[in-house]
């Protein structure tokens, strides 16, 4: 279970490696900053959420969502 939620992370995140990398008009950060600030707001997701295993890829999107828009918002 571990391993495939882990692969489907790795699939995520090069599907945003290549938005963060294209040639946009918004504030962007490199793609190793982008996947340090997802990986950092999921687990804390996680935490919030009392550790409880089971919800990994939402906690993934999610952390997504959050940091997009911060870098949207210049943050």
């Amino acid at each position: 279970m571990v391993k495939k939620v882990f692969q489907a992370a790795q699939q995520i995140t090069e599907a945003a490696k290549k938005i963060v990398s294209g040639n946009v008009s918004r504030p962007t950060v490199s793609q190793d900053e982008f996947f340090r600030r997802v990986q950092d707001r999921a687990y804390e997701i996680f935490v919030n959420r009392g550790c409880v295993h089971g919800n990994e890829l939402n906690d993934w999107y999610e952390a997504e969502k959050i940091v997009r828009a911060e870098i949207k918002a210049g943050r």
